[in-house]
């Protein structure tokens, strides 16, 4: 393997470089190769051809800058004012400190030439965000092996630049992740010629009461995990130099490196909810038609799987199987075969009526396995949460038909239905014990029943702050969650003409969340910059991710281990500040969840105004590295791989 180590195109002369396989768990990584760069900052490895399964990662350290010439990445060009800044005079080499470090992740690929650089690293270290600790590289596959993977959705490796994905819309420069990337590579550069800049860099991204990290990686990485610690210091540390254009030009409320994915252009509109199978693939509903014709957004017929680790990020469509419109509906179960709830969602132009009462199933190589018009046994009406237990025993929320209904083992023959005063139930959660949590709008009220489906002592509990209910989660502890968006209806038609969505405030910072725990003791919380909030999701350490329909930002909140959370955050206190964490590629989201990853995927359900003919939103967001990765696919609490 040949390549090339700069800064700010700046050669590094005599940095030792070592190319490090990833392994399985903690302390495990191992050397492949070591090599040293030349005054042109070029360097060879030799080493024997690595498995194909094996993750390769590189890494410099020490080394000189020298006073050698250097195209900028694609990302960006230089100037000479503040290039100046960074190239030694008089022709002498100027040593980096001790603590500087460059990286890239190569993940499975196996290039002839790489370029590691400044991007390189602020692209490894939120993509491996959760694997970096302890001086090593490791982690459980595919969460592992895909968060290396994620690395090349940012950057090019093999040039060091910008990587296509990244380049072009819905990415580039229509959000703010490309301009938050080169800010950081920024940081690095000069972290290269200060110490005291990489210190500084190192003590504001420490925990609170916690060392401050040791290298560049796992300073990088420690921004992602923690992205409005000291958000405006970091920010400050990029100084005058702007190498790497666009950059911020005021400090972000936190740093985030998100992803869009929007497939073709012609394929998601309205994407309502996320689920990852055990590769990592992303499934999601698609509530409408993707069409510029109003007369003809109709209701979706299709399941889409994003493959956002291979080349291109492609998404496949399923159709067949009775898809009709899927909603909030979706779920994996045991074998791996994906469920939707067909809620039939049409552009108020469409002429044709969705059936909305039944619900789909794929295999897990997306092969329709239920008949033309889906499974409609057990009374199911618009339905919307639709989840598998560990038993593979189907859940299903029937919004407009009062009732919840079981297909025992995935059978729908078999079946069961549960109602007991509930009306306009959403979303469903299945704790450690079995038993399902429903949440129901129009009473402000969570049930709960067991395995069987009979309800739970107590059931339906009240408090805590219950107001519009609609997303459900659960963790280890057996407490659920729930999203309080306080303001919304969906209504339930008397006509065939479908339902509606309203929203009944203007749209402010409002809504809370409820932690309901297995004795059915409520408790509510807010801030985090909730707004409307609708989706809701635990991560592997238990902490809380709130997805809202407006504001374009995402909560976070302490979950119910507190040792998990930052020094002095407490059960259900807000982790992201009163403006959430805010980014302007995200749209109306609904859906939530957290992948092997770590990474943070929400469903841009609807457009910010959402015009009747088609309000669809254009597909999903991945905020790279942010939370504690979640076992896949999700049944049941979240487990850590």
């Amino acid at each position: 393997m040949r390549g090339q180590a700069l800064v700010a195109g700046v050669p590094l002369l005599g940095a030792d470089v070592t190319l490090l396989r990833g392994g399985p768990k903690s302390g495990t990584s191992s050397v492949v190769a070591r090599g040293r760069t030349n005054a042109t900052g070029r360097f060879a490895l030799y080493y024997p051809a690595p498995a194909a399964t094996d993750l390769l990662f590189l890494v410099t350290t020490g080394g000189s800058l020298v006073p050698a010439g250097g195209q900028a990445p694609r990302s960006g060009r230089a100037t000479p004012a503040v290039r100046g800044d960074l190239i030694p005079r008089a022709n002498m080499a100027r040593p980096v400190p001790a603590a500087f470090q460059l990286s890239s992740a190569i993940g499975r690929k196996r290039p002839w030439s790489v370029v590691v650089n400044d991007l390189t690293t602020g692209a490894a270290g939120f993509a491996l965000a959760q694997f970096v600790g302890g001086g090593t590289l490791a982690g459980a596959s595919p969460g592992f092996d895909n968060a290396a993977a994620m690395a090349a959705n940012l950057v090019d490796f093999r040039t060091g630049g910008i990587s296509t994905l990244m380049r072009r819309a819905p990415n580039g420069r229509l959000t703010d992740t490309l301009p938050t990337l080169n800010t950081l590579a920024n940081i690095v550069s000069r972290c290269a010629v200060s110490a005291t800049v990489c210190r500084r860099f190192s003590q504001l991204v420490a925990p609170v009461n916690r060392r401050p990290p040791v290298s560049l990686l796992q300073t990088v990485a420690s921004v992602a995990r923690n992205p409005a610690h000291h958000a405006s210091g970091i920010f400050g540390l990029q100084g005058s130099v702007d190498f790497y254009r666009p950059r911020l030009l005021k400090a972000p409320a936190a740093w985030l490196l998100a992803v869009k994915f929007t497939g073709n252009g012609r394929q998601y509109n309205g994407p309502g909810n996320i689920a990852f199978d055990a590769q990592g693939n992303v499934w999601a509903t698609n509530n409408y038609v993707a069409t510029r014709n109003p007369a003809d957004v109709c209701a979706g017929t299709k399941l889409f799987r994003l493959r956002p680790h291979d080349d291109g990020a492609p998404v496949d469509g399923f159709s067949g199987g009775g898809i009709q419109g899927a909603g909030f509906g979706i779920g994996i179960d045991p074998r791996g075969n994906i469920w939707a709830g067909n809620f039939g969602f049409k552009g108020s132009q469409c002429a044709l009526e969705p059936a909305s009462n039944s619900v789909s199933k794929f295999s897990p190589s997306g092969v329709p396995l239920s008949g033309p018009l889906g499974f409609t046994s057990g009374g199911i009406d618009w339905p919307q949460g639709t989840v598998s237990d560990g038993g593979g025993n189907i859940w299903i929320a029937s919004l407009c038909g009062d009732r919840v209904t079981r297909y025992v083992g995935g059978n729908p023959a078999q079946h069961t239905e549960s109602s007991g005063g509930l009306r306009h139930p959403f979303d469903i959660v299945i704790d450690r014990s079995g038993n399902a949590w429903v949440t129901s709008i129009s009473t402000n009220r969570v049930f709960g029943y067991r395995p069987d489906g009979t309800p739970l002592q107590g059931s339906p509990f009240s408090g805590g702050g219950l107001a519009r209910p609609l997303g459900i989660a659960t963790d280890r502890q057996g407490t659920q969650w729930i999203a309080n968006s306080g303001v919304v209806d969906l209504t339930c038609p008397t006509t065939g003409t479908g339902t509606s969505i309203r929203v009944r405030a203007a749209e402010q910072p409002a809504g809370s969340i409820t932690r309901l725990t297995a004795a059915g003791h409520a408790t509510g919380f807010s801030g985090g910059g909730l707004t409307v909030p609708w989706g809701i999701a635990t991560d592997g350490d238990g902490n809380v991710w709130v997805a809202n329909f407006g504001g374009q930002r995402v909560s976070h909140f302490c979950g119910s281990t507190p040792t998990r959370c930052p020094a002095g955050v407490g059960v259900g206190q807000p982790i992201s500040p009163s403006t959430g964490y805010p980014f302007n590629g995200l749209q109306r989201n609904t859906g939530i969840n957290i992948d092997a990853s770590g990474n943070v995927w929400l469903a841009n359900n609807w457009k910010e105004t959402p015009p009747p003919a088609n309000p669809g939103g254009d597909g999903l967001v991945a905020l790279v590295g942010a939370a504690s990765p979640v076992r896949m696919p999700l049944i049941g609490p979240p487990q850590r791989p």
